[in-house]
């Protein structure tokens, strides 16, 4: 009877410590992925052209003109990527049969 008066008493406490472990492992877990992921972006893109080429004309012109330009250059890009994306899957899958079947001399 002592045992589970014991128990009963230290249980809550248990169940608190336990889930605020996991909730702190979740957050370790959470932001050493973001900073694994900075990390790897950061050393892959480090030796970029772009990276060489925005830091000599950051050498060159004002901070804040290269910044802009720079962020202008990949919202352009990725407009572009975009809008690529979405066109070369119909023309490939509107003219690909065609060529595929001519190639193949199926009438």
């Amino acid at each position: 009877m002592a045992e589970l008066n014991f128990f009963l008493r230290v249980a809550p406490f248990v169940a608190t410590t336990v889930a605020l472990e996991a909730k702190v492992q979740t957050q370790k877990t959470f932001f050493s992925g973001i900073l694994n992921s900075i990390g790897v972006v950061f050393a892959t893109e480090l030796g970029d052209k772009t990276f060489f080429v925005a830091a000599i004309l950051a050498t060159k012109y004002e901070l804040l003109v290269v910044y802009l330009g720079c962020w202008g250059a990949l919202a352009f890009m990725t407009l572009v990527s975009a809008v690529m994306g979405a066109l070369i899957p119909s023309i490939i899958g509107a003219v690909m049969p065609a060529s595929m079947a001519k190639l193949a001399k199926v009438p």
